[in-house]
């Protein structure tokens, strides 16, 4: 008997994993960064000693053919794999750089009781970066970024909850925030100005301007975000603030 009303985290899960990564260079001009991680997640107990004494208790959300629904299902919010790459070569007074990022899918709910767990797993996703940069002189440097070079449409931050009332679902939401789409920016960094030098702030200016037009143009336009298909648990996606609406197709 809970009489304060308050609540605390039960159960018991496992991840077993790895984490390799590797940085260095493969010549002098030409360098590399990566890593990889593998996380292997389950569920060992995920109902309180109460829910599992008393199976289909109110607000336990369990039943008498699955007295623990959570038990050899994999952790929510956790992809199994995920790893990003980015490399640079220096060529002269000109630097380039290409790199991409891996989100494995991960399952959003993990309840026996939904039956299928599929349509609850989010979709895997890779996100390419650019990047060139030009020395002008020892006073001046120019680096152009290109964010999400082919414009990936993905999510962070998802949530999906359900609500089971003896084993069956009754009500349902859930919202994401939409990854940032392909940009643009370009950078320039003074080193100490030198006489005779405001001729490269107003270039500097000018080449700044025509980054932010460049942003813009590569920018795709807002668009509506859809509910997901999946009944009363779809997983209805909530545009956040700033990055603009990014729809799945």
């Amino acid at each position: 008997l809970n009489l304060t009303g308050e609540q605390s985290l039960d159960g018991k899960a496992r991840v077993d994993g790895i984490a390799l990564g590797a940085a260095g260079n493969i010549t002098r001009e030409w360098s590399l960064f990566a890593n990889y991680t593998y996380l292997d997640s389950e569920v060992l107990h995920g109902v309180s000693s109460f829910c599992a004494a008393n199976p289909g208790a109110a607000n336990c959300g369990n039943t008498a053919l699955f007295p623990d629904p959570l038990k050899g299902n994999p952790l929510t919010n956790t992809p199994k794999h995920s790893m990003s790459l980015w490399s640079t070569y220096q060529l002269n007074d000109w630097s380039f750089g290409y790199g991409a990022t891996y989100q494995g899918g991960f399952y959003t709910q993990n309840s026996s009781l939904l039956g299928d767990l599929d349509p609850y797993k989010t979709e895997a996703y890779w996100v390419h970066r650019a990047m060139v940069g030009y020395r002008v002189n020892d006073s001046l440097g120019l680096q152009l970024n290109l964010n999400n070079l082919f414009d990936e449409e993905y999510y962070t931050r998802i949530r999906n909850n359900v609500t089971l009332t003896n084993g069956v679902i009754t009500t349902g939401s859930g919202w994401a925030t939409p990854g940032e789409g392909r940009s643009a920016v370009l950078t320039a960094t003074l080193a100490g100005e030198e006489p005779g030098d405001a001729h490269l702030a107003a270039a500097t200016s000018e080449m700044l301007a025509s980054a932010a037009t460049l942003a813009r143009l590569m920018s795709p336009p807002p668009r509506r975000v859809p509910r997901f298909p999946g009944g009363l648990a779809g997983r209805a996606v909530a545009a956040g603030d700033g990055a603009g609406d990014r729809g799945r197709r």
